[in-house]
This record gives C-alpha cells, sequence and structure tokens, in this order.
C-alpha cells in the first residue's frame, strides 16, 4: 500500500506540473504556440520509440526469472544493441525538420533531449521487471514533472508569459532528464557487475530476433495513438492541433493512472502466472487488472463532468466550443487501458506475430478514419478515429485471446 501511494504521488507530481505548464501555456501563450509545442513533444515521444526498436520486450522477459549474474548480461547487451540503431536511425530523422514538424533551429536541442529521453525511458522500463517501481517512478517524476515544475514557478513569479522561448523549454528539459540519466546510471553501475560480463554477439542476434516483430507492432500502435496531431498539422491549423492538444492531454491522465497503479504493479506477476501455468494466480491477477482499470475509468469520467466546466471557463476563449471531445477521448482511453490486460497475455504466450498484426490492422483503420475525419468534420472526426482504433483494438486482442485459448483455466 505504501509502495503504491509512493508511485501514485510521484505520477500525480509529474502529471500534475506537465499539466499546469500545458494549461499555462493554452491560457496565456495562445493555443498556436501549445499545438507547436505539442508537435515537439509527439515527435520526441515517437523518435523514442524508433531508437529503442523495442529490445527492452526481450530484456524484461528473460530479467524477470534471471540470476544476478544473468541480469547483468542481458542488461549490458541491451544497452550495446542500441549503438547500431542509434547510427542509422538518427541521420533519418532529418524528416522532422523537413517537414516542419519541427524548427530547423531546434535541431540540436531536438537530438539533447531525444537521446536523454530514450535512455531514460530504458531505465524506467528495466527497473519495472527488477520490482524498483518507486525508483522507477522517481526517475520518471525527474524526466517528466520537475523541469515543468521549474518552469512554471519561473513563468508565475518572475517573468511574464510572452517571454517564454522554446529554448527555455528545452534546455530546462535538458537538464532534468540528464539529472536522471546520471541517477539511473549510477543505479545500474553499482548494483550489477557489468565488468564480468562478456559480449556475445549470439545474444545481440537474439534481442533483433525478437524485437523486430514487436518493433512494427509498436510503431503502429504509436500510429494508432500520435497521428492524429500530425493530420490536424496536414489538414487543420497549429491553432487547433493546441485547442486538440490540451483534450488529449486532460484525457491522457487517465491512461497514466492506470498505467502506474495498475498495469506496472500487476503484469510482472500476470506474466509469472503464465510462464509458471499457475491459472489460479492468472485468473485472480487478471480480475483484478480489469476492475481496477474500470474502476478508475469511472472515476476519471465522472471528474470530467465535474472539474472539466472550470478548467475550460479558466482558459476561455476556442477551447470551451470543443468540450465534447474530451468525453470522446477518454472513452476510447478506456478501451485503449483494456486492450492492456489481453496484450500482456499474449506477449506472455509470445504470440509477437499476433499482435503485430493486430497492430498494423489497426493502424490502417485508424489511418483511413483520420484522413476522412478530419475532412469531413475537423477535430471531431480525429477524435471519432481514435475511440473506433482502441476499440477494434481491444476487439482484436480479446478476440485471439479467446480464440486460440490464452487464457489461463
Amino acid at each position: 500500500m505504501i509502495e503504491k501511494a509512493l508511485n501514485l504521488i510521484l505520477r500525480l507530481l509529474a502529471l500534475g506540473s506537465r499539466f499546469v505548464f500545458i494549461f499555462l501555456i493554452g491560457k496565456y501563450a495562445g493555443a498556436e504556440f501549445l499545438g507547436e509545442y505539442s508537435l515537439f513533444v509527439t515527435s520526441i515521444t515517437l523518435a523514442v520509440i524508433i531508437l529503442g526498436f523495442d529490445l527492452y520486450v526481450h530484456a524484461t522477459r528473460e530479467i524477470i526469472a534471471a540470476s544476478d549474474e544473468l541480469k547483468s548480461k542481458i542488461i549490458l547487451h541491451q544497452f550495446v544493441a542500441y549503438l547500431p540503431l542509434y547510427l542509422v536511425i538518427l541521420p533519418l530523422l532529418i524528416v522532422v525538420f523537413l517537414r516542419d514538424y519541427v524548427a530547423w533551429e531546434y535541431a540540436h536541442l531536438f537530438y539533447l533531449v531525444l537521446v536523454f529521453e530514450h535512455i531514460g525511458s530504458e531505465f524506467y522500463r528495466i527497473l519495472i521487471p527488477l520490482k524498483k517501481v518507486v525508483f522507477a517512478n522517481i526517475l520518471f517524476f525527474i524526466r517528466n514533472g520537475l523541469w515543468a515544475i521549474f518552469l512554471s514557478l519561473y513563468l508565475f513569479f518572475f517573468g511574464g508569459m510572452n517571454d517564454l522561448q522554446f529554448e527555455d523549454i528545452y534546455y530546462v528539459w535538458i537538464i532534468c532528464t540528464g539529472i536522471a540519466f546520471v541517477l539511473g546510471a549510477t543505479f545500474f553501475i553499482s548494483r550489477f557487475n557489468f565488468k564480468q560480463v562478456s559480449l556475445d554477439k549470439s545474444f545481440f542476434f537474439s534481442y533483433y530476433k525478437v524485437a523486430w516483430r514487436f518493433f512494427i507492432a509498436t510503431v503502429a500502435y504509436k500510429v494508432i495513438e500520435f497521428s492524429d496531431r500530425y493530420f490536424i498539422q496536414e489538414f487543420s491549423t497549429k491553432k487547433m492541433l493546441g485547442v486538440y492538444s490540451m483534450y488529449s492531454q486532460t484525457s491522457n491522465v487517465l491512461n497514466i493512472f492506470i498505467y502506474t497503479l495498475v498495469i506496472t504493479m500487476l503484469y510482472p506477476d500476470l506474466l509469472k502466472s503464465i510462464y509458471d501455468k499457475d491459472a489460479k494466480s492468472f485468473s485472480a491477477i487478471k480480475r483484478k487488472m480489469f476492475i481496477e482499470v474500470l474502476a478508475w475509468s469511472l472515476l476519471a469520467i465522472v471528474a470530467g463532468f465535474l472539474i472539466l466546466p472550470y478548467i475550460l471557463k479558466l482558459l476561455g476563449g476556442e477551447y470551451q466550443l470543443y468540450s465534447s471531445i474530451y468525453f470522446i477521448l477518454i472513452i476510447a482511453n478506456v478501451f485503449f487501458n483494456l486492450s492492456y490486460i489481453y496484450h500482456f497475455i499474449i506477449t506472455g504466450h509470445k504470440r509477437d506475430r499476433d499482435l503485430m498484426n493486430i497492430s498494423l490492422f489497426t493502424a490502417g483503420v485508424i489511418l483511413c478514419f483520420n484522413f476522412v475525419g478530419i475532412q469531413l468534420y475537423g477535430v471531431y472526426g480525429i477524435a471519432l478515429s481514435k475511440f473506433v482504433g482502441f476499440f477494434v483494438l481491444l476487439l482484436l486482442k480479446r478476440n485471439l485471446v479467446l480464440r486460440r485459448r490464452l487464457a489461463l483455466t
């Protein structure tokens, strides 16, 4: 209970500070500035996924049942395996600047933030199966919340909102992600004896062999999750992108709560019950995940009805005209979080190809709906597209688990 409370507090601090910062941008710097900021953050998020190539999936599976000596070997090989990816992928990301998603003048800041964010996210992913969830969330808070707190306090107490520059955001972001990197690296170096590990080529190939299907599935996932921003950028205005981003960030509060309090706490045990073929534990954990996901979802919907009108009143302007977007997105996120349960059941049975096919099909569906929806209904069409996409994702994963009888009984 204490661990859950600490994780919740850390996530709330990170989430709350980011939300306050986005709120301040939306209210004082304007929707267009918020739209540009949102596109930068989304581009970083997608680039982190591409750089990671989902190599962590293999590491996570192996770490859960490995000895300390083997854990050292797994972790070291995972990070060395990123070097070829950096050499290939970092130059290709020039497309972000060619398409004007991020201005050329911020290219050096983009790459610095990206590298620190990627390594920090991999630290987080490894710490979860190591059962260091609190420390993982401390690093998460430093990477995701601390810089937003500094900037919000500075702007609120010492400077006018008109003084806000993109460089200010990125430099403070880099400093905080750098601090998280140093703390994370110090933990792993002190905890594991990497000097005794000999590099093994077959180990590297095993990472790539497992990861490529998950990587394709994850890219498809992120198309489902983030393509909405790019469609708005291409077919609408940055002002509308800012309006949509405000509602998207607000509805994503649910995802952060559920991932922190439910998924990260229970998925290692769910996987272990599958590996051990423990039907009783599997059923109990699966039921607990369902109940907690639905409980948090209901709370988020009720909170939206109660709190959203006050937030919109403070924001004013064009934000108040699109309030129904929040409820479309929050219900879509309920589908998304329920699909996590089936996702880890499928992962536990190593049905990698099935996950990839489901993700690719769903990505195709949502891209088609995005293209048609934004031209017919504007940002409402984009929100409805996400609703349909997440529902299809949930339905396909559930049907696979039932059809292949992957649930232990």
